[in-house]
């Protein structure tokens, strides 16, 4: 059961979403079945007149008094299956595809619309010294359509919204104390960017369980895509805590 709230703006629009989260976990073979489920209701708020202009007499008038607020409600569902040695999972956290437009507007373009988002994740733990060493790969599969829409992402993503992106991590775990890796992230060849795959970033991170429980972490994050001649990386520092530490020194290892 989880409950979670966000804000976020952007130039002249924001938005405030609160979601609901419960899951029910059945044992299933060697590991347990997770199914998820979340309602959520979101606040899309636009606003022109918070548009700065250079010169105020080039303003147009038919952003004056323009601004508008919807509430949109929501629904997403989700699928994990995970033993000690690997896991699975398949999520929507988005059902429906929702119009942020005005109810007034006739345009017929579609650029301002939630899109319904697929993801879909993998990884293993490969014990590569006994429980010494552990080899962690993982997959995350983000689509924002499936089959039809799948393929219009790939050819047309300017239409879509963005090409099917992967990330793909590799990691090793010394000794349940260093965890370090290594990640890269891209997206599927689209006729759009003249058939080649985006590039987007790589990462290094590295972090370390402390005995009492604390976790801290850092990783780098270089772009690989034409940002790069602009930006020379960013640096993340990471804080955590395992409330279940005392429970884990006497059960079987578990890397997921």
């Amino acid at each position: 059961l989880g409950f979670s709230i966000t804000n976020d703006k952007v130039g002249s629009t924001g938005s405030t979403q609160l979601n609901g989260m419960y899951a029910y976990r059945i044992p299933f073979g060697e590991g347990k079945l997770a199914i998820g489920m979340q309602a959520s209701v979101m606040n899309w708020r636009s606003d022109w007149e918070d548009l700065n202009y250079r010169d105020p007499a080039s303003q147009d008038e038919v952003f004056q008094n323009y601004g508008f607020s919807r509430w949109l409600p929501n629904f997403g569902a989700g699928i994990y299956y995970s033993t000690d040695k690997y896991y699975l999972g398949f999520s929507v956290p988005r059902l429906m595809a929702l119009d942020l437009r005005r109810s007034d507007d006739i345009t017929t373009e579609e650029w301002a619309k939630v899109y319904r988002h697929y993801y879909f994740t993998a990884g293993a733990a490969f014990p590569i010294r006994g429980d010494a060493i552990v080899l962690k790969p993982s997959l995350l599969i983000k689509s924002i359509g499936l089959f039809e829409e799948f393929t219009a992402s790939i050819k047309d993503p300017v239409r879509v919204g963005a090409p099917a992106e992967f990330d793909v991590d590799v990691s090793l775990l010394f000794y349940h104390a260093l965890w370090v890796g290594a990640s890269f992230r891209s997206a599927f060849a689209a006729q759009q960017f003249g058939g080649l795959s985006s590039f987007d970033s790589g990462d290094l991170w590295a972090s370390y369980y402390l005995r009492n429980g604390f976790r801290v972490g850092l990783s780098y994050d270089y772009t690989l895509s034409g940002l790069r001649n602009f930006s020379k990386g960013t640096y993340e520092l990471m804080l955590g805590y395992d409330f279940s530490y005392r429970t884990k020194r006497f059960n079987t290892p578990r890397y997921f």
